[in-house]
């Protein structure tokens, strides 16, 4: 989970309508990558599904296909009471909403316009499933400690998060361990990571807890131990971060006893075989200084200065001009201690590239916690290609703004102006119709503003999904292929660019009877009856030409921006029928 581990999360979500429960369940793992979601309609499917899979949490509405959402609550508490379930209602359902909650319920997340409503439950998804693990584990925990025997060299501990680890609750064989009983550990009379971890270890064994905490995960560690008697004990201590909800608490673990010489040459052989792989492989400057400020090891990248480099300072090496403030960066962060972070100075001697370099600077610690030097990372970039990217992220969020804080606000004036008036449908229509312009427009910010995250999906679901939400008349959707219909790609943007090319076909004077998708050479194909091809014009044209008669065409340029973000390319003919042909890949 992003806040206590990374144990998958597996969702069901039941609701009637699939169309919306593909685009919902999509949306759901695009918010949170650890989460993996099920679709059904059908309520008894739902049910089997839960029998079937280790689902962790049920989102559900007030409508199934074969009962209503209310019936669906109360089965899944009856027979999977340990299981979270999630509302996810209409915002006028209040008396579904409360009886559901009462029927068994854990939480409710409102249904509202915008992606924002998926960041909302998927977050409390997390939340619903996170605080049943952990009452599950600390209940496995309790039993285990309250079994386990005083003589046996085994120690499980609740302790602070902290480089001592004092620890709040001890169990088990600390006596057999290292010679302290609980008792002392508990009152701090002896604190774990101060009085027992021997003193040259203390540093790396909270280093890599410390990493392991960050990163949510779980910490395997194996350090000396200094005895009551004055004796040394190899041990090995496991764990993770303790959490309530979203806030670490302390650590949970436990310590046991190892022959230890072999375990700990294989760990050091394995960390220096980490080091040579990152030295050999970065493809930008990383290098170790020592307190004199002399080169001591480099990656690969300066390899055909590297022996000019070893053993020598920036002083020795450099003019004046281009080392005074290397050097003086050097000495403080090896006097202080304190890092530099992403400097950016020009790269001497490149007027023409105007090339620069941002430059990070850490102390280098050795065993015994004093600094023995630096390691510096350094990487060379064009300011001219950052100000690009600064400036369309500039005009992207202006352009935001304005369509979030004007636009929509006149929208809505005219609107509720539009309400009193008599005979004004017309005008309300071209209202919405402007409503879809702004949600158009901000898409092709996201597109913009937000990477591809492809995988195996579907042509079939999919174009299904995305024909639901376009108001496509009378026409007819086929989906034909000779193999099986699978594209890697993004799943929502798909649906996006389905969606629009859907509507450009399906509405207007010439809108299409029917609309066919087949596989292709390079991809997949969509063909209709609708001629947005001009006769007379050649078999094949490419997707620029075409949007060249209609530049402010939204539909179509959200299409070709999905297209480029995959990396696609658009090919335009004349279909059999006459109509248009889109071959997509």
């Amino acid at each position: 989970m992003a806040s206590g581990g990374t144990q998958p999360i597996q969702v069901l979500h039941v609701d009637a309508d699939m169309g919306f429960s593909s685009l919902a369940s999509a949306l759901i793992e695009r918010k949170n990558e650890q989460m993996v979601v099920f679709s059904e309609q059908f309520g008894d499917a739902g049910l089997e599904r839960l029998e079937t899979d280790d689902i962790d949490c049920v989102v559900s509405g007030s409508e199934l296909q074969d009962m209503d959402g209310l019936a669906f609550v109360e089965a899944v508490d009856e027979q999977f009471p340990e299981v979270p379930h999630v509302l996810f209602a209409e915002p006028g359902e209040n008396d579904f909403i409360e009886a559901a909650m009462a029927a068994g319920a854990s939480d409710c997340v409102r249904k509202e316009q915008g992606s924002d409503q998926y960041t909302v439950l998927a977050a409390r998804i997390e939340s619903a499933v996170q605080s049943r693990r952990i009452e599950s584990e600390l209940t496995e925990q309790e039993e285990v400690l309250g079994a386990l025997d005083d003589d046996l060299p085994l120690l499980m501990y609740h302790a602070e998060a902290s480089p001592t680890t004092p620890m709040k609750t001890a169990t088990g064989g600390a006596g057999k361990l290292v010679g302290y009983d609980t008792d002392q550990l508990e009152s701090r009379t002896v604190v774990w990571g101060r009085d027992v971890v021997h003193q040259e270890d203390q540093r790396p064994r909270w280093s890599a807890i410390k990493m392991a905490l960050e990163d949510g995960e779980q910490f395997d560690v194996t350090y000396r131990a200094r005895t009551a008697d004055g004796g040394q004990q190899w041990l090995r201590e496991c764990g993770r971060g303790e959490y309530d909800g979203d806030e670490q608490v302390g650590v949970v673990g436990f310590v046991t006893a190892v022959t230890a010489p072999e375990t700990w040459e294989r760990k050091f052989e394995r960390e220096r075989n980490m080091l040579e792989s990152l030295l050999n492989s970065l493809p930008e400057a990383l290098y170790f200084k020592d307190t004199e400020g002399r080169h001591v090891r480099t990656s690969r990248v300066l390899h055909d200065i590297r022996e000019e480099l070893i053993g020598k300072t920036d002083r020795e090496l450099y003019e004046p001009e281009l080392h005074d403030g290397t050097v003086s960066d050097d000495a403080s962060v090896i006097e202080t201690g304190t890092p530099i972070i992403d400097k950016e100075e020009p790269v001497p001697g490149s007027p023409e590239e105007n090339l620069w370099t941002t430059t990070t600077k850490v102390p280098w610690y050795g065993t015994d916690g004093e600094i023995e030097g630096l390691i510096g990372f350094s990487k060379t970039f064009s300011p001219k290609g950052r100000e690009q990217v600064e400036r369309k992220s500039r005009r992207l969020n202006d352009v935001e703004t304005i369509l979030g804080d004007r636009i929509e606000d006149e929208l809505a004036t005219v609107e509720a102006e539009l309400a009193e008036v008599e005979g004004a449908g017309a005008a309300t229509d071209a209202l919405d119709r402007l409503d879809g312009i702004v949600d158009d427009l901000r898409s092709l910010i996201e597109q913009e503003e937000s990477d591809v995250e492809p995988e195996a999906i579907d042509i079939d679901e999919v174009a299904q999904a995305a024909w639901e939400f376009v108001e496509t008349g009378d026409a007819t959707l086929d989906i034909t292929f000779d193999d099986e219909p699978s594209v890697t790609a993004d799943w929502v943007r798909v649906h996006h660019l389905l969606e629009n090319l859907f509507r450009e076909l399906c509405q207007g004077e010439d809108a299409a009877r029917s609309v066919t998708i087949t596989d292709a050479e390079r991809g997949f194909a969509v063909e209709s009856t609708a001629t947005l091809v001009a006769d007379g014009a050649s078999e094949d044209l490419c997707f620029d030409a075409l949007l060249a008669d209609d530049e402010a065409n939204t539909a179509l340029n959200i299409v070709r921006g999905i297209a480029e973000k995959h990396g696609w390319t658009i090919d335009v003919s004349r279909g059999d029928d006459g109509g248009t042909r889109f071959e997509i890949g």
